[in-house]
């Protein structure tokens, strides 16, 4: 199988899962491509021309303005080139009434060389031509084509858009090395509603507690107290300290200096 017949199988829809299998990177550009969106690619290969196919996010039957960029210029710049995107078969590329495909050739990448396109639609290749008698030495965008997205597309679909270049030659017809790196146009997915964090049944909430039932103070009558010890009156003269076995009765006696003395009255048995 011959490498264009290659490419033209694999440009098919197939889903976001399988974009990382093919080495493209599912990182939607702006929905307007800017030059600056090189800037943030990731896949570039170092020391080539980087001929890049973008990666778009789009939405069912939309008209998306479809990027070829170019990264990693030489300082000589290219002239010449021969540049074949093949798009997948469930898209369909603008044309105006005498069949010609809308595109935007005044890019900055391309705005120093003449551009010329054409539209294969059995073979699905929309071809850019270019020559100059000077270098386009500017990267960024190299164009722009109109390309509409079905209006049956799903969430997670991947309309894969595939390069090849037949040539890249500088203003002395030095050919210069390169990569492509292929892209697509994608659906994005729609999040599962299952999963989505519901918001609480009210009934389920948690209700502020019966006024009635909340915990009333006590009532500070109703205070435990501390226990006090009762009171301990000293003794006085001719207190009755004790009782003895009859009638007797043992008494307390102060002298002059203090002190204290017991002493018995009545009679022993």
């Amino acid at each position: 199988m011959s490498k264009p017949v290659f490419k033209k199988a694999a440009a098919i829809v197939c889903s976001l899962a399988t974009l990382s299998v093919l080495g493209i990177t599912a990182t939607a550009q702006t929905m307007t491509p800017d030059d600056s969106d090189i800037d943030s690619m990731t896949n570039l290969v170092d020391g080539k021309i980087n001929i890049i196919a973008g990666t778009i996010e789009a939405v069912p039957g939309e008209v998306v303005k479809y990027p070829v960029y170019i990264a990693n210029n030489v300082e000589s710049g290219f002239t010449a080139s021969g540049v074949r995107l093949f798009y997948a078969e469930q898209l369909t590329p603008c044309t105006t009434k005498n069949d010609k495909l809308i595109v935007d050739r005044n890019c900055t990448a391309g705005d120093d060389i003449v551009k010329s396109f054409s539209l294969n639609e059995e073979e699905r290749i929309i071809g850019l031509g270019t020559m100059g008698s000077e270098g386009e030495k500017d990267n960024g965008i190299l164009y722009t084509v109109n390309v509409k997205v079905p209006e049956d597309a799903q969430p997670g679909d991947v309309f894969l858009m595939t390069l090849e270049v037949d040539k890249l030659t500088d203003a002395n017809v030095t050919s210069l090395d390169y990569a492509t790196i292929d892209g697509c146009i994608y659906i994005a997915p729609t999040e599962d509603p299952g999963e989505e964090e519901q918001p609480a049944d009210p009934g389920e909430e948690e209700q502020p507690a019966d006024p009635g039932e909340e915990e009333q103070p006590a009532d500070p009558g109703e205070e435990e107290q501390p226990d006090t010890p009762p009171a301990v009156n000293p003794p006085s003269i001719g207190d009755i300290f004790g009782r003895l076995p009859g009638s007797g009765e043992l008494h307390i006696y102060w002298t002059e200096d203090g002190s204290w003395t017991i002493y018995g009255t009545g009679k022993l048995p």
